[in-house]
């Protein structure tokens, strides 16, 4: 469903053809994120069974991108070009929005590992995502990422006990507020690589961070 947020009516609703996708050992929602200036959306259906990006003004589908099935997670970068596309496997890669075509690979495929979110600085030059995986022996390891997005090298990783499931760059690109388990929300800064505690919230799975501009 579609809203005019100025006045908070509802202005169109589409026939969304996967609201409830099961797959084995996660529980994701629909696929849904808007590219910059609203004028296209991406979504995931069941056929042809991958992500699909539409005309915002129509609804009407523009492409279907090659190799998406099964995504977890999709966003747009700031200036419309690019896809983090995320695979319910814990895959994540960075697409052509266009075409769908890989333009890099950041996390291979993997059955061990999950990822709650991917988010893009405001300049598009970095990723960050939140990584849970099973290295093997023992409990799974949960880790604050960020990529570089113009070669896909990791700049920084940060461990948290429980997980992060939401975050955010600042306008400054430089800082990222993230809600993570088991203290709440917490700050990074990527130029000197340090993690702050900001506040100690009530831990809540599922979080999301926002930030204004």
């Amino acid at each position: 469903r579609f809203w005019d947020v100025t006045v908070g009516k509802e202005v169109r609703e589409l026939e969304h053809p996967a609201e409830t996708r099961q797959v084995p050992g996660i529980v994701a929602p629909p696929v849904l994120a808007f590219g910059p200036g609203a004028n296209r959306f991406v979504t995931y259906g069941d056929d042809p069974g991958r992500l699909r990006v539409h005309d915002a003004a129509t609804g009407k589908v523009m492409t279907a991108l090659e190799g998406t099935s099964r995504p977890a997670r999709a966003v747009f970068s700031p200036d419309g070009k690019t896809l983090a596309y995320a695979s319910a496997s814990g895959s994540l890669a960075l697409l052509d929005a266009t075409t769908g075509k890989t333009v890099r690979e950041l996390i291979a495929d993997t059955a061990s590992g999950r990822l709650s979110f991917a988010t893009f600085s405001p300049d598009g030059k970095y990723v960050a995502d939140g990584e849970s995986a099973r290295p093997g022996v023992g409990g799974i390891l949960h880790y604050l990422t960020v990529w570089r997005v113009a070669d896909g090298k990791r700049c920084a990783r940060v461990y948290t006990d429980a997980g992060f499931t939401g975050a955010t760059f600042a306008a400054d690109g430089r800082t990222i507020a993230a809600a993570g388990s088991p203290h709440g929300l917490y700050l990074y800064d990527l130029a000197t690589d340090t993690l702050h505690l900001s506040t100690k919230l009530t831990p809540l799975w599922g979080a999301a961070v926002a930030a204004s501009t």
